[in-house]
């Protein structure tokens, strides 16, 4: 699934690339910029973007809030509710898989241990610990995505926790950003 999303999100990338001859940098990675960089997409641009918040959310690499707010940005508050719970699910449901078929060595190398504590929690009371998290973040949530992978927690415990525990920071954040723009 992540090579599928990725390899897809590579082709539209480049085939948008070859298209554009305003191209905007995105090494100045800011809500302006992402909106206009995705607005490029036309009618696929949601769809672009829940593949860019899926990828972000799986690889771990910064900013996710940046993301996060610019969906209010480009999309008003719907649109962006839409696009980051998408993107979310996809995102999570990802790392989960990864985490949980392919990745428990390399998780468990890269957390050195300490994520022992954190896995008999979940996998005691799985559901109330991850909505807990997603609610009042004490943790990163890729994090979470991954180690949440390695314990015993049901899948369908864990996304609906995620889904429900992330939903009032996404109707907080779509509606700032697009009362903002």
């Amino acid at each position: 699934i992540a090579a599928v999303t990725i390899g897809l999100l590579g082709f539209l990338l480049y085939n948008h690339q070859q298209h554009c001859n305003n191209c905007i940098n995105l090494k100045i990675f800011t809500p302006e910029v992402i909106k206009h960089y995705i607005l490029g997409f036309g009618p696929w641009a949601l769809g672009v973007y829940i593949l860019f918040y899926a990828v972000n959310t799986v690889s771990l690499l910064p900013p996710i809030g940046i993301m996060s707010l610019a969906a209010g940005f480009i999309f008003g508050p719907l649109g962006g509710v839409i696009g980051i719970m998408a993107g979310s699910f996809i995102g999570t449901s990802i790392t989960f898989v990864i985490s949980r078929f392919f990745g428990g060595n390399f998780v468990d190398k890269i957390a050195k241990g300490k994520a022992l504590e954190f896995q008999e929690k979940l996998n005691k009371n799985g559901f109330k610990v991850i909505l807990f998290i997603r609610l009042i973040p004490l943790i990163p949530w890729e994090i979470v995505n991954y180690v949440s992978g390695l314990s015993k927690i049901k899948y369908r415990d864990y996304i609906l926790a995620t889904m429900i525990g992330i939903f009032p920071a996404v109707l907080i954040q779509t509606y700032f950003s697009d009362r903002l723009s």
